[in-house]
């Protein structure tokens, strides 16, 4: 399936929801797999996009490519921005990081 077919869903009160933030590549994997475990998801590979939905959504999933925009993790605003939200709000969001490495 191409990238460009990936259609970002409408959600309801109750939907399983999911932030994909990583490049094209990445993104289209990560949404077949979520799709699968019957989430309803949005993507971004824009930092600033991912932020705005962030402010206005509340995801229950949020997964973040290590590297977006070709930034070092220290750098990534992304997960600067969740790292800021209230314990409250962190709580009931998983967040995941994908990396290109393996290992420590």
């Amino acid at each position: 399936m191409s990238t460009a077919l990936l259609v970002q869903d409408f959600f309801e009160l109750g939907d399983k929801t999911a932030l994909v933030c990583a490049e094209p590549g990445v993104v289209e994997s990560t949404w077949k797999t979520l799709k699968e475990m019957g989430f309803k998801v949005h993507f971004s590979s824009d930092e600033d996009d991912a932020i705005e939905r962030l402010r206005y959504t509340q995801y229950n999933c949020v997964i973040v490519q290590e590297d977006l925009a070709g930034k070092p993790l220290e750098m990534n605003e992304v997960m600067n921005y969740l790292s800021t939200l209230p314990m409250a709000q962190r709580r009931n969001t998983f967040v995941c990081l994908l990396a290109n490495r393996s290992g420590p």
